[in-house]
């Protein structure tokens, strides 16, 4: 039996979903129009400014996302240079990429505010390459020539000028690295420990935003 007040539950749960679609597709116009000249992707969202001086190639996939912010992301892509970023990954507010020469950002992956990477200036030797699944948190750092493999993570606030393998924590400056199965080892064995000690054994992603 209906009631008013589960009349007006739905109205509310129909006027939220409408108004998350109305967003959503107001993002993919502003995407459309801030990122001319690139070649763009079904779905690619920005719910922010986005600055863009592409002077090279820049290939966005699906499902990319832009979140707005206090301060917009910047991108700049150099003549000659080359920007591929993968199908669903998601930008934070004020991320800063420039290309002088090639950077690859892998599927998925996961980039906060703040974060900068940059691949030069310098020879063709210095492309940058994320692999899938990679997450770097806010105000972190990638300079040239690194590889990051998939499913790592760069912690808060880290400065990295190496490659880092799959599956592993970057944390620091300079960055030093910790296995994620490492880190979860730990925490099946904590977990038989007090609350304290787990606290104080285990280190996350949820940690690191």
């Amino acid at each position: 039996m209906l009631t008013q007040d589960s009349i007006k539950g739905f109205a509310q749960r129909c006027g939220l979903w409408l108004s998350k679609r109305m967003q959503r597709a107001i993002g993919r116009l502003r995407a459309r129009c801030m990122l001319r000249g690139a070649t763009i992707g079904r779905g690619v969202c920005a719910t922010g400014r986005i600055k863009i001086r592409n002077h090279g190639t820049l290939c966005i996939g699906r499902k990319v996302t832009f979140l707005g912010g206090m301060i917009p992301t910047q991108i700049i892509v150099h003549r000659g240079a080359r920007l591929d970023i993968g199908d669903e990954t998601l930008f934070n507010y004020g991320a800063s990429i420039e290309v002088w020469n090639e950077l690859t950002i892998g599927r998925r992956c996961m980039i906060a505010s703040m974060v900068r990477i940059a691949d030069g200036p310098g020879q063709p030797a210095s492309a940058v390459r994320l692999g899938d699944n990679v997450w770097i948190a806010h105000g972190a750092a990638i300079g040239p020539s690194v590889t990051i493999g998939e499913g790592s993570t760069l912690a808060a606030g880290s400065v990295l000028d190496r490659d880092v393998p799959p599956q592993t924590l970057a944390i620091g400056d300079p960055a030093r690295f910790v296995g994620l199965n490492l880190l979860a080892g730990l925490s099946a064995r904590s977990s038989t420990t007090t609350a304290s000690s787990f606290t104080g054994a285990v280190l996350s992603k949820e940690s690191l935003q």
